[in-house]
């Protein structure tokens, strides 16, 4: 199943050795389409979200490290409440981030 939300993270972020830190936070969701696509075997089914919440909470939690312009991020974002209330699905992500700060 392929839900799209737009997702606004509060994190916060704390050293706790040098280069390496902890983010953990809270993440709003708010659902922008009202069609779903399922797949199955290859082949590609849309049909409605009737029923599917509207808003979403989840919980990020994540590891970073940054050496001199580098930097790599780790999240692990787990739903707090179902997507739908007949189910127990809930939402999971995990994201790796890989970045080069500039100076300008």
């Amino acid at each position: 199943m392929k839900l799209d939300y737009i997702n606004i993270p509060i994190l916060m972020n704390v050293t706790f050795v040098r280069h390496f830190s902890v983010k953990a936070g809270i993440q709003p969701g708010l659902r922008l389409n009202n069609a779903v696509e399922t797949r199955f075997a290859g082949d590609t089914y849309p049909y409605s979200v009737y029923g599917v919440r509207l808003f979403d909470i989840s919980l990020p939690v994540g590891i970073a490290y940054e050496n001199r312009n580098i930097m790599l991020d780790l999240m692990i974002n787990e739903g707090l409440i179902t997507v739908h209330p007949n189910t127990s699905a809930k939402k999971i992500a995990v994201q790796l981030s890989v970045g080069y700060r500039l100076k300008l």
